[in-house]
Parts: C-alpha cells; structure tokens; sequence
C-alpha cells in the first residue's frame, strides 16, 4: 500500500511467519494510533487477505504475524492472523 514500507520477513519459530512494516506516511500512523475503528478495518482486511491469497499457509497452518511501526519506530499495531480461522469461514459459508 502507498504510505506503507515492507521492512523484512522473518520466518519461525515453529509455523510462523513475520511480516514487519513501516507506516511512513506519518499522519496515516497518527489515525492508526488513536482511531480503533481504524485498526479494526486493517485486521480485518489483513485477515482477509491471508484467508483469500494465502492458501499455502492457510492449508498447511502458518500463523502470519504483521507488526507495523512509525517511522520513529513506535510500535502500532501486532496483527496474528490463525489460519483455523480461514478454515473456520470456509466451511461456514
């Protein structure tokens, strides 16, 4: 996304896989820090993005973890996306 910087990845431990970003774009990081409705619609559009464009995780139980941090490295937000979870609204539908 524009205003968003992938920093690296990092896998384990175990089935686990590190996503680390930073929000560079500064007053976007301001919203996200003091606007929870906002931090909602980034989980859930995260979660939906691991369930819809991550089958290879979803099917083999990788837990994907997103960590973002302002530019001045302030923590934001740490997002653990289950893939049970994906599994869970699968076979709900």
């Amino acid at each position: 996304s524009e205003g968003v910087r992938l920093d690296r990845t990092s896998a384990g431990p175990g089935k686990v896989f590190h996503y680390f970003y930073t929000i560079i774009d500064d007053e976007q990081a301001r919203i996200i820090a003091s606007r929870p409705s906002r931090q909602k619609e980034i989980i859930q559009q995260l979660n939906e993005r691991v369930c819809a464009m991550m089958p290879n995780y979803v099917h083999n139980g990788v837990v994907v973890k997103y960590h973002m941090k302002t530019r001045i490295d302030v923590s934001l937000l740490e997002i653990i996306v289950d893939p049970g979870a994906c599994v869970s609204r699968q076979t709900a539908r």
